[in-house]
Parts: C-alpha cells; structure tokens; sequence
C-alpha cells in the first residue's frame, strides 16, 4: 500500500507537481488521523529524499506542522501505556516544532496534553477518556488548498495557473477555484468556472450568480452551466434537489440556499436573463429557470418566446411545460415563428409534442371529470374495461366494478381507472398481452389485482409516460412485473405488492425514471428490481425481500436514489452494482442477505450513506474489480465476515462509519486495492 501511494506521489508529479503535493498532504493527513505512523514516516521520507523542488518557507512550515502532529501522536500512545518519561519528551519536541511555525492551536494542542500528563504522574495511571477527548481535534498548519492558493497568488504565467487549477480539480478542492474566478485576468477566470462547473454541490452559490455578470461570455456561460448542475441536500431529508426549487421533492420541507433565499436566487436569474447578450448563455438561464416548478417565472418565460434564437424558444417552451402554462397562453406558443435548431429538431416539432400535454393538463384542472361505470353484471355502462377505453373520451374516470377481466388493457389517452370494492375481488388476467401497456402521456391505475399469463409479456409495460399506479397486486407468471423503459417512461408506482413473479419485480431500463414507493417487493424468481443502461428511479420507503437473486441489481451505467427503504433476507446481494453504475443509497436498513450486504465491482461506483448494514451471510459490503463507491455515516455490524471486504484492485472511501461487531473484524483489503479510510469506529 505504502509503495502504492509513493509510486502515485511520484507519477502525479512527473506531469503536475502541484497535484503531487496535493497528494501528499491527502495521504498524510489521512495516515495520521488513522494512527497508521509508519505510513507517515514514509511519507516525509519521500517529500524529504526525493528531488522534488524546494518548497516555499510557507510551505515548509505546513510540512513540518505536520511532524509537530506525528510527534504529539506518538507521545499520546506512550502516555496511554504509561510511559510517561517517553511521552513527556515526544510532547516537548512537538511543542518546539509548533512554536518555530507559529501555529498557535498546535502548541495549546500540546500544553493540554502536557498538563493532562503533569496529573496523571501525580497519580500513576493515564486520564484515558480526557486523551481520546482532546485528540479528536489535532490542529495543523495548513492544507493543499491552502497551498494552492498561495502558489496561485504567486504564479507568474497561464501555464503554471492551469496547472494549480487542475491540481484543485482533481484533488476536489474549491477554494483555489473560487480565488480564480475572482481574479483581474480574464484567462484565469474562465480556467476557475471551467472548473467550479465539475462540482455538483458548491456551498458558495453567490459567487457562480457573480459570474453570470462577468465582462467575458465563456465565463457567464460556464457560470450558468454550473448553476444548472448544482444539487441541493434537503437538511431534513438529505433527498438531492435541483437548485432553485422551494420545496423538496421527497418530503416538502423548505429548501435553503447557502447565502441567498430561493426567491432572490429567481429574481436574480430573471434579471440576467432579460440583460444577457449571449444565445448560448440565455438557453441555460431558461432551463434553469424552467427546473424551479416556479410559477412566478412564467411571464418572464412568455416574454423569452420572441427570443431571436431558436435554440432559446424551444428552451423556453420546454421549460413552460415543466411548470405548468394556463390556457390562454396556449394560442401565444402556437404563434411562435418556426424555426430550426441547431440542437436539432424545429420549434413546430416541439410543439406538436407538448401543445397536447399542456391542453391535457389545463383539462384535468379546469374541467369536472366524467364518469363511466364498468360492471360484468350489466348494471354499468360498459361491460369490458377495454369497450371503455376505446368509447369515453379523453380525461374520463372509469369505475370498474368486481369481477374477474379476461382482457389486456391498452391506455392510449389521458384516463383514471380505479377498482371499486377489495382488490382481491377486482382481478384483471392477460393470457395474450400485458394486462397493462402504457400508450399515452398521463393516466391513473388504482385498486386491482393484475396477473400476467402471456409468455411474452410483461405484466404492466410503461415504455412511455406517467402512469401512477396504486394500490395494486401485481405478479406474473413470465416476464418482470413491471416494466419501465424508454426516457419517456416516468411513472408512479405507490403501494403496490408485487411478488411471486417467475422474473423480477421491477425491471427498469434505457434511460427511464419513475417514483417507487412504499411498495412491497418479494418472493419474485430474480433480482426484485433491477435497473440498468442509465435508467434512474427513486425508490423509497419499500419493503424489498425474499427474492432468489439480488433484491435490487444496478448495472450497465444504472443510476437511481434508493432511500427508506428494507432490503432483507435476499439470496444473492442485498444491492449489487456494477458495470459503471452509480447510485445513491440513503438510509436503508440492508440486512439477512444470503451473500454480501453490498456488493459493487466491474468499475461501479455509489453513494451509500446513514444505512445500517448488518447480519448478512458474508460481508457486510464487498468491493472489487475496479469498483470505487463512497460509504459514509453507515453503521456496519454483525456480519458473518468482515465489515468491509475489498479485493481485486478495488477502491473506494470509508468514512465515519461503525464498523465494529463482525465476526471477522472491520477489514479484509488485499494487495493493488486503495480505500480511504476516515473517522471510522473499529
């Protein structure tokens, strides 16, 4: 391992000595804060004996801060096993080193422990709850993005600025950014927003508004792409927002933006929208705005219709579709002038496509729902759900009474059909087609039992549209369950059972999305969801178990949020992602799967956080085969081998996680794996 870090120390330096330094700092801190010594002495042998060039006093003093920090670290396991003598003498020489930087917090580091020591002499064994309490925060001078700052303060030429920037970049440090784009020279500008737009979450918001004011249109560009691309963490739920929204999607609660309300950040994005000279800049500022579900933007949007691009108009349509136009403005889309795009496509195609959803939601709002009743007993108004269908018109409420419907049902328009009575006594049965197939932009489905018997069928097939789905009992005896593909498909699955299949539960695939919750998943004949080739469903508050494979696979570039939910008692993995997936798993209880709680290789990749991983068959999270997920906050115990299992030239970050009650202990790495490792309880 250590020859590892010192071989990338090294080939990072022969093409960006920054980044090297960057790097060396990442480990040693790293090392130090695990208590791994050997590692840190390594390390200072490496920046020490190898011809890298002299680093500025600063800099210098920010190394030696850091043999301040090792020397204190070994007097407190010397102190710790009573050696007071030896821990007196490494206290002292850290003191030394801390005074000649002049890092004030080190020293009164020292002089805590130091008067601890002074006590525990007088009475013979060591005060170990106040050691383990003044070392949980160890200060030192400086960091690598300090560095960077410094070094880009004093770079002289556009070369070495690259370099520092993409030093920051690749070490996923900010602050050096932040400073460029700050910066009188043009050039460093546009390298610092080019930068900053590689980060998803960037606490300082106000300063990409800042850029949208900028002098040079790359930067006002960059400056919109990144604010485009920002991801807002709710703080009660922790669910992923795109900015600008007031309200979170998963639980309602107010959205706060890190130095500016929501509404300002709006009015702000209007403003420079109306004042922008650049089309390229104008289509961004219309997307975002278009993300915010914010209905106060709409005359804003209206007035951007006479926009001379046409790349802008079709933006600004497409964003009045995300957030709802009233009726009267539908005369004023139709009369915009025709276009093409250089984006491809023209302004009549997009219309053709959405001037029907917007009517369709202006009819659902604004118009009372007709009603038609379904009933084998001849006491309705049609006797099939099919006849139905094909007959009421668009926007109609079908309610469909007991009874067994022999028939596969083909929704191509806008309609609700609800069961009326228990969903035992409403069963819908397909031996020849889907019992449902999705062929329009929005319908709702509530209150049946659906058992699929075609051999090449799925059960409910959603290859486009928002079907919401509730309250249903679902398996089949063929294909998967429920099926959502295509990157039309975005539908609302809620309550349902879906079990016993002889495939999986929920199959999801090429680039679909759709909400799945509070749904029971089980006893199906695979995974009990897979999901694949870059489709990305929210799944929560589900119970997902029993199944004879994995309870959820994630494969070929699958993304998805699975939050809330069970996921128990699996044959195979309880999640498994692989194959460049990468997901976000959040606050899942993972646990009695037959194999790994989590297992993530072949380059997958994640965001598994506050999940309790726990009794699973063999690890409780195994990584290998180039994979490199990111685990936090996670409690991971009471597994049959290790807590983390990482071989095969795996990777990834463990950081502040319990890892301890294992049957194995906390870790089994092998040799070529990398893992950082942090704040974990062992």
């Amino acid at each position: 391992m250590l020859a590892s870090i010192r071989q990338k120390i090294r080939t990072a330096y022969a093409e960006n000595p920054h980044l090297a330094l960057c790097y060396w700092f990442h480990e040693f801190d790293n090392y130090v804060n695990s208590g791994n010594f050997a590692g840190c002495e390594e390390l200072f042998s490496e920046i020490d004996e190898q011809d890298y060039p002299p680093l500025a006093p600063k800099e210098q003093a920010y190394v030696d801060s850091r043999r301040g920090v090792l020397w204190l670290k070994k007097g407190i396991e010397h102190h710790k096993q009573s050696r007071f003598e030896e821990a007196q003498n490494h206290y002292q020489r850290s003191l030394e080193i801390q005074q000649r930087v002049q890092c004030r917090n080190a020293q009164t580091n020292v002089e805590l422990f130091q008067s601890v020591l002074e006590e525990d002499c007088q009475n013979g064994e060591p005060s170990y709850l106040k050691l383990d309490s003044f070392a949980q925060e160890l200060h030192m001078l400086g960091s690598s993005e300090l560095l960077l700052c410094d070094r880009l303060s004093t770079s002289t030429t556009p070369e070495e600025r690259s370099q520092i920037l993409l030093a920051a970049v690749q070490s996923r440090l900010t602050k050096p950014l932040v400073q460029a784009v700050r910066s009188p020279d043009e050039q460093t500008r546009m390298m610092g927003m080019a930068g900053l737009g590689r980060f998803k979450q960037i606490n300082q918001i106000q300063v990409l508004l800042d850029g949208l004011y900028d002098s040079n249109w790359f930067v006002r560009w960059r400056a919109a792409e990144a604010l485009a691309h920002q991801i807002v963490t709710c703080s009660t739920c922790n669910g992923e927002n795109p900015i600008g929204i007031k309200f979170c999607q998963a639980c309602q609660a107010d959205i706060n933006l890190a130095g500016v309300t929501t509404d300002l950040f709006i009015q702000k994005l209007c403003a420079v929208l109306d004042r922008e000279t650049s089309p390229d800049v104008r289509r961004i500022l219309v997307m975002l705005l278009g993300q915010t579900n914010n209905t106060g933007v709409t005359l804003t949007l209206l007035a951007a219709l006479d926009d001379l691009d046409a790349d802008v108009r079709i933006a600004v349509i497409e964003a009045l579709v995300k957030i709802g136009v009233p009726s009267g403005a539908i005369a004023k889309l139709q009369n915009v002038s025709d276009s093409k795009s250089l984006l491809g496509g023209s302004i009549k195609e997009t219309l053709e496509k959405i001037i029907g959803t917007i009517a369709e939601q202006s009819l659902r709002s604004e118009t009372a729902i007709a009603t038609y009743i379904v009933s084998q007993h001849g006491d309705g108004d049609y006797g099939t759900i099919s006849e139905a269908i094909a007959s009421v018109p668009p926007g109609s409420r079908l309610l469909v009474q007991p009874g067994l419907y022999n028939e596969g049902l083909i929704i191509n328009k806008p309609l609700e059909i609800i069961g009326e009575g228990s969903i035992t006594d409403i069963i819908i049965e397909s031996h020849s087609s889907s019992c449902i197939l999705m062929q329009t932009k929005y319908a709702l489905v509530r209150g049946f039992t659906l058992h699929g018997k075609a051999e090449k069928c799925y059960v409910v097939d959603i290859p486009q549209g928002q079907l919401v789905l509730e309250d249903c009992d679902i398996t089949g005896d063929y294909l998967s369950c429920v099926a959502i593909h295509g990157y039309t498909a975005n539908p609302v699955i809620r309550r349902c059972q879906i079990h016993d299949g002889k495939n999986s539960g929920i199959y999801c695939w090429e680039n679909s999305q759709g909400i799945i919750e509070d749904c029971d998943i089980r006893n199906n004949a695979t995974c009990e969801v897979t999901i694949e080739q870059g489709a990305n469903p929210t799944i929560r508050r589900c119970h997902i178990h029993d199944g004879k494979q994995c309870g959820i696979l994630i494969r070929d570039r699958g993304r998805g949020t699975v939050e809330n939910c069970e996921i128990f008692g699996n044959s195979f993995a309880g999640i498994e992602i692989n194959t460049g997936s990468d997901p976000k798993i959040h606050k899942c209880r993972i646990y009695a799967s037959k194999a790994n709680g989590v297992s993530v290789y072949q380059k997958g990749r994640g965001t598994i956080f506050d999940c309790q991983i726990f009794e699973n068959a063999n690890a409780g999270v195994a990584i290998a085969k180039a994979a490199d997920p990111t685990i936090y906050q996670c409690l991971i115990n009471q597994n049959q081998y290790q807590a983390v299992w990482v071989y095969d030239n795996g990777a990834g970050r463990v950081e502040n996680c319990d890892l301890t009650g294992n049957s194995h202990g906390a870790w089994n790495i092998g040799a070529n794996c990398e893992v950082y490792r942090s704040g974990n309880q062992e």
